[in-house]
């Protein structure tokens, strides 16, 4: 290939990924405004329990998904996450009386965006390495969302270490499990999403995108941001 069609390529890749965002920001700003918080929510709830009850299987429909039918989950799956990070953030700046009032900005600001850059930044890496009939961002994101449940829930259960520090006996080796069956689901949602069939060709795909991840985290790194480990 000679080095004009490269940038062409590269130039329509680009185009593309923009195109893609654009369309999921409309998707999930549609769906917030049809979003009926008390009956979603239930539902939210009943869709959790059924992913550790048949993981694979939501995990294939979610990333088969064309009609956005699983976006309200994931969006609500953020909130709940933004929020359980956000109640941490805040206690552990609050209680610092040493922090400057801009410093605390920043870090609560840090503590919002760390969640959702972190989702956005895997989501884009495996956009990038579907091959075939590739699936839009938004079912993308979605499938993403929902295989890093395991590491919401336990945002939400690390709210108990502000009461006692007790709890860090129990939270310690949950937040390593927890981990390890995110990242056991990432790998069957990735599998899913880039379509490829087989364990041995998926395998070496799986680990590029795992350090194209971490490459991120790194980077963010540097910019006092801690992306989550997916």
């Amino acid at each position: 290939m000679s080095e004009k069609n490269e940038k062409e390529v590269d130039a329509n890749s680009k185009e593309e990924i923009k195109d893609e965002a654009k369309n999921t920001f409309d998707d999930v700003k549609e769906t917030i405004k049809n979003v009926k918080f008390q009956s979603d929510a239930k539902e939210t709830t009943n869709f959790v329990s059924k992913i550790f009850q048949d993981p694979l299987g939501i995990l294939k429909k979610t990333s088969e998904d064309k009609g956005n039918d699983y976006l309200k989950h994931a969006i609500l799956l953020v909130c709940l996450w933004i929020i359980a990070t956000l109640i941490t953030g805040i206690y552990y700046v609050a209680s610092n009386k040493f922090i400057a009032a801009g410093t605390r900005f920043l870090n609560v600001l840090k503590d919002l965006l760390e969640p959702i850059v972190g989702l956005i930044a895997m989501s884009l890496i495996v956009l990038v390495n579907q091959k075939g009939s590739k699936k839009n961002l938004t079912t993308t994101f979605t499938t993403i969302t929902v295989a890093t449940i395991p590491s919401i829930l336990l945002s939400v259960v690390e709210i108990l270490r502000l009461f006692s520090a007790q709890f860090d006996y129990v939270l310690t080796p949950l937040r390593y499990f927890a981990i390890a069956v995110t990242i056991a689901f990432m790998y069957f949602a990735t599998k899913d999403l880039t379509g490829e069939e087989e364990n041995s060709k998926f395998i070496r795909k799986f680990i590029g995108i795992e350090f194209a991840y971490f490459v991120c985290y790194f980077i963010f790194q540097f910019l006092g941001m801690y992306l989550p480990i997916l």
